[in-house]
């Protein structure tokens, strides 16, 4: 009987039950490939003990550009995935003024803001780094002494 290592699925484990006994190379292959499956494990994790959770009611989703469209984008499709879990979620684009800076002022206007508008969370998004890479790869040429029979007419 062979042993077969449990696979990443039901039907690749039965694939290999079915055709590693017939063909050995088969088996070898799919061997080959689980064995260079990577593999992500936990090494450890820390938790404040001290840290109480808290049930917010209602969040507001805010997408930190200043591209409207983009914003607006971002901000409907986070809050329509946060929908379909139940949550109470409104528009950071809806609440929030459009032309917002660090000033104190702008603080306290958008705290209450929140306020007032019923928000007790908010989700903050945005894009950290951007990065556009080409590359070029010139074309090469192949060294064949046998192609014009050079060395045949000695």
């Amino acid at each position: 009987m062979i042993y077969l290592p449990e696979g990443p699925s039901p039907a690749g484990r039965a694939f290999a039950k079915r055709y590693a006994v017939k063909n050995p190379a088969v088996y070898l292959f799919i061997l080959l490939l689980y064995a260079c499956s990577s593999t992500t494990t936990i090494t450890g994790s820390w938790k404040n003990p001290s840290l109480q959770g808290k049930n917010y009611e209602s969040i507001v989703v805010v997408a930190l550009t200043s591209h409207a469209v983009a914003k607006s984008t971002v901000e409907n499709d986070i809050a329509a995935l946060l929908r379909e879990y139940q949550v109470s979620v409104k528009r950071g684009i809806d609440i929030l003024p459009p032309k917002l800076n660090n000033s104190d002022s702008d603080y306290v206007q958008v705290m209450n803001k929140l306020r007032d508008n019923g928000v007790d969370g908010i989700l903050t998004i945005s894009l950290l780094k951007e990065e556009t890479e080409s590359q070029y790869v010139p074309g090469g040429y192949s060294y064949d002494p046998f192609r014009f029979d050079y060395y045949r007419n000695f």
